[in-house]
């Protein structure tokens, strides 16, 4: 990608105006998206067929920043703080400092959350464009299909992970006592069970509304009703580290992540959310089993200490 720039520019950092429909001719017949935003943001016209499909979204020039880079509410402000300070600091600070500090490196797609053999991903770069009176004039986005070579350095990191994890929980579970680890396994049961039912009610509620009442407003979970699951979630999570259960404490934490979306003000498809922090109950309920597994390994399955 360097390379493209190079031949027009000799400098992978600087782009002028005069080269960039020449750049993006070459770039409609590589596997490589490219488009040109604004100071302020907004989107050009000038970007590479390609960018559609690698970026999937069908109307490059009609969307916005933050649904093309699928930026969060968090995310879209600090990109715009980002762009003042390029805005500000672009003749004292190196591009290649300032377009490290971008918010937005690599996006991930996926159709199921729970699996990340379904997912790909796309690596973001970020080159400035100088106008012809050598003022910043725009930045160009370069994104590139980097699915085959991170899914593979995921699942060499997974396995690695994983036997680290088998280790540790054995010998946690070896520490503890046999109630210790039935009262947890019976407490964090109980608690899943009431999230999933909470969280599949919440669903209920949003898809009634909307096939009752389709231009009428849209279901609202209170911050109450957030608390409620946040704190259950929470709970388990600290008793996953006391324990020292650390990949069942991961997945805790990131569904308190996930409840955040559905405060107000609400940015994404509820549903899509509570299906998302569904899959993500699913992963602790297996988490769960795997623990389960691990303790009638070691306590035996017909002993009379087993915890089942």
């Amino acid at each position: 990608m360097k390379d493209i720039v190079q031949k027009f520019t000799g400098n992978s950092e600087e782009t002028s105006d005069n080269t960039m429909l020449q750049i993006s001719d070459i770039l409609n017949n590589l596997e490589h998206g490219l488009f040109t935003i604004n100071l302020d943001g907004t989107i050009n016209n000038e970007y590479s067929v390609i960018t559609k499909k690698i970026l999937k979204i069908d109307d490059i020039q009609s969307s916005s920043i933050s649904e093309i880079l699928r930026m969060n509410t968090r995310q879209s402000k600090a990109f715009h703080t980002w762009l003042d300070l390029v805005k500000r600091s672009h003749s004292q600070i190196r591009w290649q400092k300032l377009s490290k500090l971008a918010p937005v490196q690599e996006i991930e797609f996926t159709d199921d959350p729970g699996k990340i053999e379904n997912s790909s991903f796309i690596s973001l770069s970020y080159q400035c464009i100088y106008g012809n009176d050598k003022q910043l004039s725009k930045i160009m986005i370069l994104a590139m299909d980097i699915t085959e070579t991170r899914l593979k350095d995921l699942n060499m990191a997974a396995e690695r992970q994983r036997h680290e994890n088998d280790i540790k929980a054995i010998l946690n579970i070896v520490n503890a006592t046999a109630d210790e680890i039935r009262e947890f396994i019976e407490d964090t049961a109980v608690r899943l069970d009431e999230l999933i039912s909470q969280v599949q009610l919440h669903m209920d509620k949003v898809i009634r509304q909307r096939e009752v009442y389709p231009d009428g407003e849209n279901y609202v979970i209170d911050n109450e009703a957030i608390d409620t699951l946040y704190r259950n979630i929470h709970t388990i999570k600290s008793n996953c580290s006391s324990f020292g259960f650390d990949f069942f404490a991961t997945i805790a934490h990131q569904t308190e992540d996930l409840l955040e979306n559905l405060r107000q003000p609400v940015t994404s498809r509820r549903q899509e959310e509570l299906q998302t922090i569904k899959v993500f109950f699913d992963k602790m309920n297996i988490a769960l089993d795997e623990i389960r597994q691990k303790v009638k390994l070691i306590y035996g399955e017909w002993d009379e200490n087993t915890v089942l």
